[in-house]
């Protein structure tokens, strides 16, 4: 059986890098230097902008012809920028004269099967390069643990869990495996349910596992019938259990092919996990003096050199929030994309750092002026990828550097209090300026209630039709007096919309000619709470004809 991890060593090879995607995946056509040659990140090469391309890069050529000179094109900037490999797929042999630009080039070239999916290669092949890329005893953090989970899955077709020794999750594959409700229990609650806890202490199951070299299968069909089997691997440190790993029964049986996989992988789980907790604590202080920065109760020289601002450099902050209805749910993606920022963080050498705050992650980063916004749109590319579930995203500049975050900080969360889009850009404060105002207004109005007050306060009540008449005139003055446009929106008859507001106007004593006044009461309706204007036109006034 083919290795599913690559073993550690000095430095991550090309030799590495095959073996630990396997030759089921991917099979080396012509390797010019050899398989010992150091490899670095898979890059997804872009025919329409082009790519950059550095040293050990290796090239993953999506959707290009072989037949039309594009891969040998790809082959000569590869070669030009020092590039380790380069990835393909091919409906037929690879042509002889390829290989030989290959070997000219002095490029490995790498045969892809083409039933696997470039986003699936491309995420295995980052979690091989960068395992390898954590032997550094300073880096905190060992590979992604994400992604660890998700290279087992899709080598065993079930989902799968790593936990601590307390039973507390760490970190779960993302695939679309179906999973039962226990499982889907523990990913929410970010740990083992303490009713299910207690079973397995029962039954001895943690005594089984604890004392166990190899998987231990876990069983309750009998008495529950939704239940899934599973394979649960221990993970040692020496002679100590540091973690488990869980496989629940997926497409497939948990076979024997499951058990050797789990035993396999079990060592390299123990060094992400060693390694975890060793990072733990350095991480855990940085986020606690990040956070005491950005709410403004630490000066930003508390941040020593994580943020180092050097001239020509733009410090942000990023707030990222998932758009799911349950806190637990939330709190678990939000860790997933701390493990990508943790990730991107080590690949990538960023002056990066992030902390969560309720709902919220926040991640500060440093990147030159020419680079911000390419460095802030990729790592939120690289989130949302991850993360199967809907991220809003805001983004503010720290003006003056360091010394700025705290109000960046603001910034971001009055962004992201407005706008909830999911997809592009994270928004910025111009795209939504009048938005930000108005609810700060609100938030000013809510400590000064003197501020709403005037002529609109008698259209405000549970009475219903006064809501209609505060719904009537507010649409009124957003459609800039066109009556056939605002009872459109309302869903009424003209008619009847100008019923409502020749009562609106009556029942406030409005003067809609006065241009002040009209100003302030279109303000004010703005600043009602939703609940004190029914948005919706249905239902004529008593006794008044909608024809």
């Amino acid at each position: 059986m083919d290795e599913i991890l690559v073993p550690m060593s000095d430095g991550a090879t090309l030799g590495d890098l095959v073996s630990g995607l396997g030759y089921e995946l991917v099979r080396v056509v012509v390797a010019p230097r050899g398989l010992d040659v150091g490899v670095g990140d898979p890059i997804i090469h872009d025919r329409l902008t082009g790519t950059r391309l550095a040293a050990g890069d290796v090239v993953l050529a999506v959707g290009l012809d072989p037949a039309s000179g594009e891969m040998a094109e790809v082959l000569r900037e590869a070669a030009a920028c020092n590039a380790a490999a380069v990835i393909a797929k091919f409906a037929d042999e690879v042509p002889v004269a390829l290989q030989d630009d290959a070997v000219a080039a002095g490029v490995a070239l790498v045969r892809a099967v083409r039933d696997v999916e470039w986003g699936q290669l491309h995420a295995l092949a980052r979690m091989v390069t960068s395992t390898a890329a954590t032997r550094d005893d300073t880096d905190p953090l060992l590979g992604d643990l994400f992604g660890l989970a998700n290279a087992i899955a899709a080598r065993t077709g079930g989902p799968v869990t790593i936990e601590d020794a307390q039973s507390r999750v760490l970190a779960y594959s993302t695939g679309g495996e179906a999973i039962d409700d226990y499982r889907r229990d523990t990913i929410l609650g970010r740990r083992v349910p303490e009713e299910w806890i207690r079973r397995l202490q029962q039954d001895g199951a943690f005594k089984r596992i604890w004392h166990s070299h190899a998987p231990v299968r876990i069983s309750y069909a009998a008495t529950e019938p939704s239940y899934r089997d599973r394979l649960v691997m221990p993970v040692r440190a020496g002679s100590e259990v540091v973690g488990t790993i869980w496989v629940q029964e997926g497409g497939r049986t948990l076979d024997d092919l499951t058990e050797r996989t789990l035993v396999e992988v079990a060592p390299l789980a123990a060094l992400h996990l060693v390694r975890h907790f060793a990072g733990d604590v350095e991480r855990r202080q940085e986020s606690a003096v990040l956070g005491a920065v950005l709410a403004g109760r630490a000066p930003a020289g508390s941040l020593g050199d994580l943020l180092a601002h050097r001239r020509g450099h733009v410090v942000s902050v990023l707030a990222v929030r998932a758009l799911v209805a349950e806190p637990a749910e939330a709190s678990m993606h939000l860790a997933r994309v701390s493990s990508v920022v943790a990730l991107y963080r080590r690949t990538e050498r960023a002056p990066i750092a992030a902390t969560v705050a309720g709902d919220t992650m926040y991640v500060a980063i440093t990147a030159p002026d020419d680079r911000t916004d390419a460095g802030v749109k990729e790592l939120l590319e690289r989130a949302r990828t991850s993360v199967r579930a809907p991220l809003a995203a805001a983004v503010a500049p720290a003006d003056g550097g360091l010394e700025g975050l705290a109000a960046a900080r603001r910034e971001a969360d009055a962004v992201l209090r407005v706008r909830s889009s999911t997809e592009g850009r994270p928004a910025v404060l111009d795209d939504v300026l009048g938005a930000v105002t108005l609810d700060r207004w609100r938030d000013a109005a809510r400590g000064r209630p003197e501020l709403v007050r005037g002529r609109i306060e008698a259209l405000v009540g549970t009475d219903r039709a006064r809501k209609q008449y505060a719904s009537t005139l507010r649409a009124y003055l957003d459609h800039l007096g066109d009556v056939t446009a605002a009872s459109a929106h309302l869903g009424v008859h003209p008619n009847t919309f100008r019923y409502r507001l020749k009562r609106a106007v009556e029942t406030a004593s409005l003067d809609l000619a006065d241009p002040v006044e009209r100003l302030v009461a279109h303000l004010h309706l703005h600043l009602l709470d939703p609940s004190d204007v029914d948005a919706a036109g249905e239902g004529a006034d008593p006794g008044r004809s909608s024809s």
